[in-house]
């Protein structure tokens, strides 16, 4: 049995992740069906100081204490109107299915209910719908579907 340890903590554990992160963001950049170019163009960097212009972060690490290797996250965050949002959550493949990601999820909500977050918000990346069930496990419900433009598009 995986002996799993979770580390709490603020924005100065970012830089731990970031390994992790560009994984992630790979992932997506694989998986998405129409924007694989704009996933490849996002950075870590960028990202972290979007994150940065929110009033709280929130990062929870899952390390593997018998390799002591980090083998996934959860970064969340809460902004000044009190709407707490997943902004990035992730896992290492050969360790999904261990209830990992569900142990980062109920960290980063009860974080957020401890703060007295009124709504919690996450998004899910086109062509990664089969984490849906995981989140409505949770009770997130699609809200929202945002259509963007290509670029370079005929308009005729």
């Amino acid at each position: 049995m995986l002996n799993i340890d979770y580390i709490e903590g603020d924005s100065k554990l970012l830089e731990e992740v970031r390994h992790l992160w560009i994984k992630k963001r790979k992932y997506h950049e694989e998986k998405s069906t129409y924007f694989s170019d704009k996933f490849a163009q996002i950075t870590f960097d960028g990202r972290k100081a979007e994150m940065f212009e929110k009033s709280e972060i929130r990062v929870v690490i899952a390390k593997d204490a018998e390799k002591d290797k980090y083998v996934g996250f959860c970064i969340s965050t809460i902004d000044d109107k009190k709407l707490g949002v997943i902004e990035s959550i992730f896992i290492e493949e050969q360790y999904r299915r261990n209830k990992i990601a569900e142990n980062l999820m109920n960290l980063s909500l009860k974080w957020m209910d401890e703060k007295g977050v009124k709504n919690k918000r996450l998004n899910v990346a086109v062509g990664n719908e089969e984490v849906m069930n995981f989140y409505k496990r949770f009770n997130f419900q699609p809200f929202l579907i945002v259509l963007e433009q290509k670029n370079n598009v005929d308009s005729n």
